[in-house]
């Protein structure tokens, strides 16, 4: 079972709001971190001690500004989205960042954040969509049916 225990993300209805408390708890309890950035159609993330190391990227999500690329396989990816599904399906923002970035990496736990109510039973998917593993919102932990 995957758990977060002690970490609430109820701050704020966005995807940096529910994500920003749960990097912070994760730096002050000692875990590595290590966020995303884009550059053209690919994404890569690196690594950061504190969250004064972010910025506001091109698409108004917080991004690293340090250089310390990461490529961490046997990890926990925690993914955002405007979606989830129980069965592993997501909706993202229409780019491909995140189903691209685990293609080249398939041997991470793919996590979706989420509130309550951004879950739903299905979400058509395409080809190239990556399914979840699983699905952590404040109030419980989901294990997606095709994980």
């Amino acid at each position: 079972s995957l758990t977060l225990n002690g970490w609430s993300g109820k701050s704020s209805i966005s995807s940096n709001g529910i994500l920003l408390p749960l990097i912070q708890w994760l730096l002050d309890t000692g875990r590595r971190v290590a966020l995303p950035k884009t550059d053209g159609d690919n994404m890569d993330f690196y690594e950061i001690q504190d969250l004064n190391e972010v910025r506001k990227g091109q698409f108004g999500v917080m991004e690293p500004i340090g250089e310390q690329k990461v490529c961490w396989e046997d990890a926990i990816c925690l993914t955002p989205g405007v979606g989830f599904s129980i069965d592993g399906g997501r909706i993202g923002h229409g780019a491909g960042y995140y189903d691209r970035y685990f293609e080249r990496h398939p041997r991470l736990l793919k996590v979706g954040i989420a509130y309550e109510f951004q879950i739903v039973d299905h979400i058509p998917t395409e080809v190239t969509d990556i399914p979840l593993q699983w699905i952590v919102t404040p109030d419980r932990t989901i294990k997606t049916t095709k994980s």
